[in-house]
């Protein structure tokens, strides 16, 4: 399953592998639901890059990387948000990508990779931890369901175009 497999904090060079599996988390969505919304910006690429390059920099995000013999097979990113001033605790942590390589997948990978990130959470001292999930990613409610989460609020999205 997940042996020979480390975890470790992301490294700026370790873009364009992170790149190319979040890649395949989009184009697997694309198969799993039939909808708006993944449809890639022109120059997704340097987007990517610098989104990644912020992360590795800030003290208010994480980047954790999983190998395997060296070779990059997951990522998970996320970060600490702010939350609405009305409320009484004023952040929480978002994980933004939690992704495992094709072929990589259903071995425990991305259990180690959320466990690492929510480990990160507690140091920041945050109670909250949120994400987002299409239904149709049973695998990933799965894992989710089992790592503690709970559906809190359902978000709801009207395609205006």
């Amino acid at each position: 399953m997940s042996e020979n497999v480390i975890i470790r904090k992301g490294r700026i060079a370790d873009w364009k592998d992170a790149f190319e599996i979040w890649l395949q988390l989009v184009d697997y969505h694309r198969e799993l639901a039939d909808r708006p919304g993944f449809d890639l910006a022109d120059d997704v690429e340097e987007q990517y890059r610098m989104m990644f390059s912020k992360h590795i920099r800030s003290r208010k995000s994480a980047i954790y990387i999983a190998e395997r013999n060296g070779d990059v097979v997951g990522v998970v990113q996320g970060t600490i948000e702010k939350r609405m001033p009305l409320l009484k605790v004023k952040e929480q942590a978002m994980v933004e990508e939690l992704a495992v390589r094709e072929g990589e997948r259903g071995k425990g990978i991305g259990k180690m990779l959320l466990d690492r990130f929510l480990e990160w959470t507690e140091e920041k001292d945050q109670e909250f931890a949120i994400l987002y999930v299409i239904p149709e990613n049973e695998p990933a409610l799965k894992l989710y369901e089992r790592t503690g989460f709970q559906t809190g609020i359902l978000l709801q999205r009207k395609h205006m175009k």
